[in-house]
């Protein structure tokens, strides 16, 4: 039976923003039972990350992203940004609705966390088969090993969100 899991999006600095680094990583270590509940849990945990952090550091340079995303905040909040010119200097007001964000992120276009599907007993979401090895401690000492490099190879150097 499948079971679902998020997977965050990492992104890394540029001295300017946050851009994404095409990797995805599973922070949230729970599983769910249903897609809905996944995503439920997704977007709160989007909404916990957008709510953290200046909108301009994820969308800097995305000219369309940018003027989406001030119409919006000038609209439902239009004292609130009087004055401000830079999204970096923006945070998402802090009475803004969990719609209200929701809207936010969609404006914004940016792929924070994704839920997928795995099989039951593969919570990790990897995709690997232990066809090689004969099951033994030194193949899961050499499998934890290969794991550690892949972290550090995609990039353990990548910010994945609020800490839980």
């Amino acid at each position: 039976m499948p079971t679902f899991i998020i997977r965050s999006q990492g992104f890394f600095y540029t001295d300017e923003y946050f851009a994404p680094g095409d990797v995805f990583k599973q922070v949230v270590k729970k599983t769910y039972p249903t897609k809905q509940a996944a995503e439920k849990a997704r977007a709160a945990l989007v909404r916990k990350w957008v709510r953290s952090d200046s909108i301009g550091n994820y969308v800097f340079d995305d000219e369309s992203a940018v003027a989406a995303v001030w119409a919006y905040l000038r609209k439902e909040w239009p004292d609130a940004f009087e004055g401000v010119q830079w999204l970096h200097d923006v945070e998402i007001p802090r009475d803004a609705t969990d719609a209200q964000v929701d809207e936010i992120v969609q404006r914004m276009g940016v792929t924070f966390a994704q839920v997928f599907e795995v099989e039951e007993g593969d919570e990790d979401g990897s995709d690997e088969d232990s066809e090689d090895g004969d099951g033994s401690e030194e193949d899961e000492d050499e499998e934890d090993e290969d794991e550690e490099d892949e972290d550090e190879e995609d990039g353990d150097d990548l910010h994945y969100g609020p800490e839980s």
